[in-house]
């Protein structure tokens, strides 16, 4: 930004003020809060505009005794002929709310793409936001500042811990269950890889307690279900199919044909109910020994399965 209000300055002194003019309404458009840019600018634009520029500058530092008396002035004196092409600065910019975080807070993030994904753990809230990765370097300067830099944040999300229900680790995402005025609403927070999802949740239950407690459950899922299902019946098809090549003689291909008639019907029936056999262990061990899920859970809460 500096460097753009060095060119500005450099082509107003080879005469070229409309790009001088022009590189400064850029800057200003993207840091409304430059007060060298706005007195730069007060040059090169007429007298309604300069007027502006001074007001901005005193809005920024008040403590600016130049712009005060430039101000003073161009109320006073009478209206002249303007001499300076009519060229219309920036409107500033609102300005974006102010969130100071507490003394002690704490960050997780991560990149992917051209983008930054952020969650803050403060006194009373969990924030999750989005930026570019090209932000970073002001982000973490406002936050050093302990700020939440709103203006350089997107789908800004923030939950109050008082208002939370249960905080389920499912992969590589934390699922918050929360109120939300007067509703039950969950919230997921996507995380890079489940180690930082684990990381996340760990701090959070020592954060949290004694008034969350930290519970692991066993998960029984449709699709435990489905996938048990379809390896027994995937290894009986292929038990009865290859059962049925033997007896009618229908497999043409010559290595194969060697197998088969090598084992004979006794063999491939025995290949088969050992495949069968598999399909069934491993379908016992996702029925009846299923994944662990771990969870936050608010203490004296009444858990309901989702």
């Amino acid at each position: 930004m500096s460097e753009d209000i060095q060119q500005a300055e450099n082509a107003i002194k080879a005469g070229d003020t409309k790009s001088a003019f022009e590189l400064l309404r850029q800057v200003l458009a993207e840091d409304p809060e430059s007060e060298r840019a706005w007195w730069i600018m007060s040059g090169l634009v007429q007298r309604s505009e300069r007027q502006n520029c001074m007001e901005q500058i005193l809005r920024i530092n008040p403590e600016n005794q130049f712009a005060r008396d430039a101000l003073t002035q161009l109320k006073e004196a009478p209206p002249q002929e303007e001499i300076k092409p009519e060229r219309e600065i920036p409107k500033p910019a609102r300005k974006a709310p102010v969130t100071t975080l507490p003394d002690e807070f704490k960050t997780w993030h991560y990149t992917k793409g051209s983008r930054l994904y952020l969650i803050i753990l403060g006194q009373e809230r969990l924030i999750r936001a989005q930026a570019q990765t090209n932000l970073i370097p002001r982000i973490k300067a406002a936050l050093k500042k302990k700020l939440l830099p709103h203006e350089y944040l997107e789908e800004i999300k923030s939950i109050p811990l008082n208002r939370i229900q249960t905080i389920r680790e499912v992969g590589q995402s934390l699922h918050i269950r929360h109120w939300d005025k007067e509703a039950v609403r969950t919230t997921r927070f996507m995380l890079a890889n489940p180690a930082l999802c684990s990381r996340i949740l760990d701090y959070l239950a020592k954060r949290l307690s004694p008034d969350y407690s930290l519970q692991t459950k066993k998960t029984r899922t449709v699709l435990n279900l489905l996938i048990s299902t379809l390896l027994v019946i995937g290894a009986a098809v292929l038990t009865a199919v290859g059962y049925w090549s033997v007896i009618s003689g229908t497999i043409q291909t010559p290595w194969l044909k060697g197998i088969i008639a090598w084992l004979g019907p006794g063999g491939v029936s025995l290949v088969g109910a050992v495949l069968l056999l598999i399909a069934l262990g491993i379908s016992g061990g996702l029925l009846f020994k299923p994944r662990t899920r771990r969870e936050l859970v608010a203490i004296g809460l009444e858990q309901v399965d989702e």
